[in-house]
Formats: C-alpha cells, structure tokens, sequence
C-alpha cells in the first residue's frame, strides 16, 4: 500500500509540475524540505535563492497544493 501510495503520489507531482510550470522552485521547495529532509539553507543554495524566498516558495506550494483537486484526493486516500 505504501508503494502504491508512493506511485500516486509521484505521478499527482508530475502532473502538478506540469499544470503549474512556474511553480516548478514551489514544488522544488517543498519536496526538498520534506522528502529528502534538507535545511532551509541547504534548500536555498540548491535553488540559488534566499532563506526568505524559500519560506515563500514553500507557503505558495502548500496553497497551491491545498486547492489542487488530485492532492485533496491523495490526502484523503492516505488519512483513511
């Protein structure tokens, strides 16, 4: 279940990346910081932006990700 979870997940944030082409360092940000568990700084220096800007960049994906139809169904599917 998790691997299918996993699948679905990837294939929501290729099509994410793809509905919303620049939003591409949003995703970035967010995927940086809770998938494969980097610093704010170390965030930053990968993406060639401020400490600051990555705050922002990563608000602005989790709204953008909270309206998004295929994540609000991923969500729910995971929480029961």
């Amino acid at each position: 279940a998790n691997g299918e979870l996993a699948a679905e997940v990837g294939r929501a944030a290729t099509e994410f990346r793809a509905a919303h082409p620049r939003a591409r360092d949003q995703f970035a940000a967010l995927y940086l910081k809770y998938i494969e568990d980097l610093s704010d700084g170390e965030i930053a220096e990968r993406l060639g932006t401020t400490i600051a800007n990555v705050h922002v960049l990563r608000s602005r994906a989790k709204q953008r990700l909270r309206h998004d139809p295929a994540w609000q169904q991923l969500a729910a599917e995971a929480e029961g």
